[in-house]
């Protein structure tokens, strides 16, 4: 009987195995395209599956100047990714009873009270309006505080907002290997990180690189990314 046990623990062992090298060998080889092109000079990336890493692996190169190759310990600017991990203190702040969502910011954070709104602005003059309501903590967390005077990047089609995640509504294009419901945020410099909670995958991409068109969620080394990880898993 413990043989039975030892053996079944081995074979489902190999296939993970074997499964996590095929993996990691669609996304290096997908990712390969864009060092070559020099969309990229390397990446950091990681694939789990059911709570376990099937693929961690890095690519390419992480300093051009010195040739330095890129180690799975580099590190990255995430830049927007930071908000999910604020929603998430947040979050932990409510249950412990110190603060709830639909609290006024400026209980908090003094510096938001007497908030004015621009509502004429031409060459010479600039008009100012109180806003018809204070801003909430959800407002924030939603990106609907109307706070105007800071870049807005990485939105993409058929998504939608949770509290300071990104939730995919409708896949398509960059997502439409992923499934309604999959969360996650991604950076200013191409950085990402999502999980499907209906395949139980989560993907997570390190790369550090500015001007992607439209933006860095929408880039077609993302989606590259995405698709090799996913048909390699089916």
């Amino acid at each position: 009987m413990h043989g039975r046990k030892f053996f079944l623990i081995v074979y489902f062992s190999s296939n993970f195995a074997l499964v996590g090298a095929d993996v990691s060998t669609a996304i290096r080889d997908a990712l390969e395209h864009f060092i070559e092109n020099k969309e990229i000079s390397g990446a950091v990336t990681l694939v789990a599956r059911d709570g376990e890493i099937v693929s961690l692996q890095a690519t390419g190169l992480s300093d051009l100047s010195t040739g330095r190759m890129m180690e799975k310990n580099d590190l990255f600017r995430i830049a927007s990714m930071t908000k999910p991990m604020a929603g998430v203190a947040i979050m932990m702040l409510v249950e412990e009873g110190k603060l709830n969502v639909d609290d006024l910011v400026e209980d908090h954070l003094a510096e938001f009270k007497n908030q004015w709104m621009i509502d004429e602005r031409s060459k010479d003059t600039l008009t100012l309006k109180r806003s018809s309501r204070k801003i909430t903590i959800f407002d924030l967390l939603t990106h609907t505080a109307g706070v105007s005077n800071v870049e807005i990047t990485g939105f993409t089609d058929g998504m939608s907002w949770g509290l300071a995640f990104q939730v995919v509504k409708e896949p398509q294009g960059v997502t439409s290997m992923l499934s309604p419901g999959t969360f996650g945020h991604g950076g200013a410099y191409g950085t990402q990180s999502w999980a499907d909670p209906v395949n139980q995958t989560i993907y997570i991409l390190m790369i550090q690189r500015r001007g992607f068109l439209p933006n860095g969620d929408d880039s077609i080394v993302r989606k590259a990314f995405q698709q090799a990880a996913f048909d390699s898993l089916k």
